[in-house]
This record gives structure tokens, C-alpha cells and sequence, in this order.
């Protein structure tokens, strides 16, 4: 599969993506991984990541959580392995000899990213992606590292298998009352504060990375779901628009507050909405710093599905098992449409770039506002059972 960063067709570059640990292993010394696994040394095997001094033990948590040295495998030694078999021993993917090739639910359930939870449901061929924050939910650093190793790990996947492991891919959270409330406000904060240009755009550009990826489904024959089950702010919103169809759970808020503290939303959204609603309409939705609600969009046709509050995975499922008939139409139409709209990522990139420029003008009465937002998120997060509308509420009282 190859990608062309600047052909605007569709594509997105491979290198983009960071390579799993395990993989990184394997790309750093492969004829001394394999010499080892495959027993022509003659003790066990322990790997580092060649990015960190931490040990890497076969799994990737094991190097994101800098768990303590282990040997890969007792005993190794005494195994002769294939060399495409050592590697994927050192990937947490291999089996004993004689046992049936593993199946791609087990090979997820091996899977583990910072800030994200995933599994797959092989009967309704859907796979989860939970994001799962350590701190306030938003696209921290951690979370933007995750994705983008989730999202590498999903064209592995695939071409692992002769058939397809799953039809539907679903982005959801599992911090109660909060899809995702967008940026990482107090990073943004501290770079202009600090006039690190360069920190900043850096940062956006892992975001519109990610969202690309996404937008135009990893490269993939699959259907891209967001579940919203709380609110959608910002980047969150953004990230919800470059789903194929979002199911929303009714009351659940959507919005863009940057214009409150003097800046637009720059990884995204004036692109994606424009293209589903026209740009007038999206200028007016971004302008007005409204928050609506799942309600509303649905009426606009942003939001595909309504479900009851607590309800929104069974409204997923019931989507999967209605679109299953229909699959190969539904795949094609998607694809059709972003042929009828081509958005290219240099769009991305020339946006995101002015979004980083204007960001190093704000005031710092800009700031400020940016602050008082960002400690609205914080409350939110320290009291998770909150419900789901004072994050909107929270940003018309505190940042104008």
C-alpha cells in the first residue's frame, strides 16, 4: 500500500503513523532479533526500545508503562522458530506449535495503547476503540501517541488476514458524560505563552494527523462510527465529523467555544462541515460559539442515529446488524462521497498552520479567558457524575 502525502487524493503518508514498539524493535536490529528468537543464540532474549532505555517484554504496554525487565519467553532457547515467526513472538503474537492460528479478536485483545482501550466484537464484526484519559478528556499528547498506534495497527491487522476482521470501526470514551472536550487547552497555553511556534505546530499537526487517518477510514473497506455519549466539544467535535455516521445519545452536547477566547477550531472543522453542510453554514456554527445538542444536528444531518441517554453501544449494534444487509453499498457510497469532495491533507496543513499563527497572536487577556476554560474542565473532570450539559454551560459563564 503506498501513500503520497501531497497528492490530495485521499492518501496520507505511512510515516505519519509511529510504528508499534515491537515493530520498532524488529526495524532497529532484524537479523539480531531473529538470530535470537530463532535460536541461534544461545540464552533467552530481552529487547529494548531503541527510542526509550526501557525493556521491552513482547507487548507494547509493557514498553508505554516501563514495566520492570522480564525474559520474553522462558526457555526459548530451546525453540527454533521461523524467522517471520521470531518476529511475531516478539509482537505477543505467536502460538505454541501444532496450535490454530490465532484469531483476530485474540490478536486484539493483545493490543494495548496509552489512553485507549480496544477490543472486537468478531459476531457483530465491530471494533472498539475506547478512549480511556489518565487525566482532564481531552487529545493529550498520550492519547494523540495511542491513536496514531492504534490506528497503524489496524492496517497490520488487515493484512493479516486473507478475510476481513471487522466492518465497523467505533470511537467512543469511557469517561462518563465527556466524548472528548478537544485540544489540550493548558499545553496550548503554556507554548504561546512561552512563543514555542514550533511545539505548537507540532502538536496540531499530530491532531489533524489522526483525524485524517480517520476521515478517510485508515485505508480500509470499513464503515467509521463515533458513539457520543457525552459531550463533544471542539476537537472532540472534529473528531466525531470524521466518522462515516455518528450516533449520538439524545441531550449529549455538541459545540465549538474557541472563538470565546478569540481563535477558531484549526484541525478539521471548517473542512469537514463545509463539505456536509455548505460553508455558510459551517461559518455561522463555528462563529456563534453555540452549543447544540444532539437533537439539532440530527435535524441537520450531522448526527445519523439518535439513541436513549445510556443506550447509544445497543443503537451501534442495532446500526451494524440494519447495515450488514447493505455493507458493500454503504462502503462504496462513502467512498463516493469523499471522491465528490476530495479533501486532500495539505487542506489540513494549510489551515492548521494559520490556526497556529493566529494562536501565537492571542492576548493575554485571550489567555486568560483560555484559563478560566481550562479550570471549567477541570472541575468537570474531578466530578465525572456531573451532568453532561454543564460543560456547556460552564464555557458561556466563564470564558466570555
Amino acid at each position: 500500500m503506498s501513500f503520497n502525502r501531497s497528492s490530495g487524493d485521499g492518501s496520507f503518508p505511512a510515516d505519519r503513523f509511529p510504528a508499534p514498539v515491537s515493530e520498532r524493535n524488529a526495524k532497529a536490529s532484524p537479523q539480531n532479533l531473529t538470530n535470537a528468537l530463532s535460536g541461534e543464540n544461545s540464552r533467552d532474549v530481552m529487547l529494548f526500545d531503541p527510542v526509550s532505555p526501557r525493556p521491552v517484554a513482547g507487548t507494547r504496554r509493557d514498553a508505554v508503562q516501563g514495566r520492570s525487565p522480564r525474559t520474553l519467553l522462558p526457555g526459548l532457547s530451546q525453540q527454533r522458530l521461523r524467522p517471520l515467526d521470531a518476529l511475531d513472538v516478539a509482537a505477543g503474537r505467536a502460538r505454541p506449535a501444532g496450535a490454530p492460528a490465532m484469531e483476530p479478536r485474540e490478536r486484539v485483545s493483545l493490543d494495548q495503547f496509552e489512553e485507549l482501550d480496544v477490543s472486537l466484537d468478531s459476531e457483530t464484526g465491530l471494533y472498539w476503540c475506547r478512549m480511556n484519559p489518565l487525566e482532564r478528556p481531552s487529545y493529550t499528547r498520550g492519547l494523540l501517541r495511542g491513536i496514531a498506534q492504534m490506528q497503524h495497527s489496524l492496517r497490520d491487522l488487515f493484512a493479516a488476514y486473507p478475510t476481513r476482521p471487522f466492518d465497523y470501526w467505533v470511537l467512543c470514551s469511557q469517561f462518563e458524560g465527556v466524548f472528548n472536550l478537544g485540544g489540550d487547552l493548558a499545553l496550548f497555553a503554556r507554548l504561546i505563552r512561552d512563543g514555542d511556534r514550533d511545539g505548537l505546530l507540532n502538536y496540531a499537526t499530530l491532531c489533524i494527523d489522526v483525524v485524517y487517518a480517520n476521515y478517510i477510514n485508515h485505508d480500509l473497506p470499513i464503515t467509521t462510527i463515533g458513539l457520543v455519549q457525552g459531550d463533544a466539544l471542539g476537537g472532540g467535535f472534529e473528531a466525531a465529523l470524521s466518522c462515516d455516521v455518528i450516533v449520538a445519545e439524545k441531550g449529549v452536547k455538541f459545540g465549538f467555544p474557541e472563538v470565546l477566547f478569540n481563535l477558531f477550531p484549526g484541525m478539521g472543522a471548517y473542512s469537514l462541515l463545509a463539505r456536509k453542510l455548505g460553508g455558510a453554514k459551517a461559518h455561522q456554527m463555528i462563529m456563534d460559539g453555540r452549543v447544540y445538542d444532539a437533537q439539532e444536528l440530527h435535524a441537520m444531518g450531522l448526527v445519523h442515529e439518535l439513541a436513549e441517554p445510556g443506550a447509544g453501544e445497543d443503537a451501534v449494534r442495532d446500526f451494524a446488524r440494519r447495515d450488514r444487509r447493505r455493507r458493500n453499498a454503504t462502503v462504496a457510497m462513502h467512498a463516493a462521497l469523499r471522491k465528490t469532495a476530495p479533501l486532500p491533507y495539505s487542506e489540513l496543513l494549510d489551515i492548521v498552520t494559520l490556526w497556529v499563527d493566529s494562536a501565537m497572536q492571542l492576548s493575554s487577556t485571550d489567555l486568560r479567558k483560555m484559563e478560566r476554560l481550562i479550570g471549567a474542565q477541570d472541575r468537570r473532570t474531578r466530578d465525572a457524575s456531573a451532568a453532561p450539559c454543564e460543560t456547556g454551560a460552564a464555557i458561556d459563564r466563564h470564558a466570555v
